[in-house]
């Protein structure tokens, strides 16, 4: 399935994925068809999105539970993969 990521979202999935999860990354890269554009499997949007629910969970809310920036970046990158 062909996945065009943002600009930022892509470089906040290079940031992250690169420190965390190193296959998940190659994996991205491999399937780079151009510029933020990928052809994932489904098997490896889902596991993508797993990464970023996780993600979202840890690190994506404040003290009162608002969505912060990173969150929001994890959310934007969750709709993609499922649209």
């Amino acid at each position: 399935m062909e996945i065009k990521f943002t600009p930022s979202q892509y470089e906040f999935l290079k940031a992250n994925l690169l420190n965390e999860d190193e296959v998940l990354f190659n994996i991205l890269e491999q399937s780079k068809t151009k510029d933020y554009h990928f052809n994932l499997s489904e098997e490896d949007i889902c596991a993508i999105s797993d990464w970023a629910g996780e993600k979202l969970q840890a690190i994506g809310f404040d003290k009162n539970y608002d969505v912060n920036e990173k969150g929001r970046y994890l959310e934007g990158i969750i709709d993609i993969l499922y649209i």
